[in-house]
């Protein structure tokens, strides 16, 4: 009996590439995401490629409820969990207070609560059988000091790598590893905004990763139980200066560079 992975996001992107990927390498997959025709069409194109199993459900993860829903589902058809990918995520572009409460509450939901609470249904069944994967995609964001203009994203995105971190200590030596990727720029819906064009427009080409790309990077970060992996020794390197460079200049080089903050 082969495997079961849990994508999270799966519809496009890095979800549904880390979906292909987990299809060949053995996995049947359960494939979530909030547009159902989309994701039905990834399922059906992943299963006729690789022969995986591959089973839709629809899940509004931002929905104070939708891990929940999810969960049970899982378990109402039986299915046993032994790969976790925490993948879905959005923007919310704007100052904090273009948006009322409800837009920014359902973004924390996506970003940091509902992935928490994937890890805590899922993850005692995995300490159980010895053995399991978690991978949590965050963001090179996550190592900002701010990030004007989506401001719960820095902080959203630290949250996943710190959260990994711990329980990468809490349970190491269980049998289960705990991996977070922290990709830059890649080339999916996510950069196709109007905030985000005009930041990628002054990027030059080396520094935009397919989804492809990033996507084995991540799976071979797991199989190599690293706990942080990054997608380039570039991107490696920003993210210790983002995290040892006074935050002040780095907050004037953001500003000038991205000009967020100001529209």
């Amino acid at each position: 009996m082969r495997p079961i992975a849990l994508v999270t996001g799966a519809s496009s992107g890095i979800g549904r590439s880390i979906a292909e990927l987990l299809a060949k390498d053995g996995y049947d997959l359960i494939l979530t995401a909030r547009r159902l025709p989309l994701l039905e069409k990834a399922g059906q194109e992943i299963g006729h490629a690789t022969g995986a199993r591959c089973i839709p459900v629809q899940c509004d993860l931002s929905a104070v409820d939708g891990a929940k829903r999810l969960i049970d589902e899982v378990r109402a058809r039986d299915l046993r969990v032994a790969y976790l990918v925490n993948n879905a995520g959005v923007t919310v572009e704007g100052k904090f207070l273009d948006h009322d409460w409800e837009d920014q509450r359902a973004f924390v939901q996506l970003m940091s609560t509902s992935p928490s609470e994937l890890i805590h249904a899922f993850l005692p069944e995995m300490l159980a059988a010895k053995k399991g994967k978690i991978l949590n995609i965050a963001s090179l964001g996550a190592f900002w000091p701010c990030f004007p203009g989506i401001t719960l994203y820095a902080g959203s995105k630290s949250f996943l790598v710190r959260l990994t971190h711990t329980l990468a200590v809490e349970y190491a030596r269980s049998g289960v590893t705990f991996t977070v990727l922290c990709p830059f720029t890649t080339r999916t819906a996510f950069i196709d905004t109007p905030l985000s064009r005009g930041i990628v427009a002054k990027m030059p080409a080396f520094m935009i990763q397919s989804p492809e790309v990033v996507a084995r990077i991540g799976l071979d970060a797991v199989k190599n139980k690293k706990v942080v992996a990054h997608t380039s020794l570039l991107n490696h390197s920003l993210a210790i200066l983002l995290t040892t460079l006074p935050p002040r200049w780095i907050t004037a080089g953001i500003e000038r560079f991205m000009a967020l903050g100001s529209k």
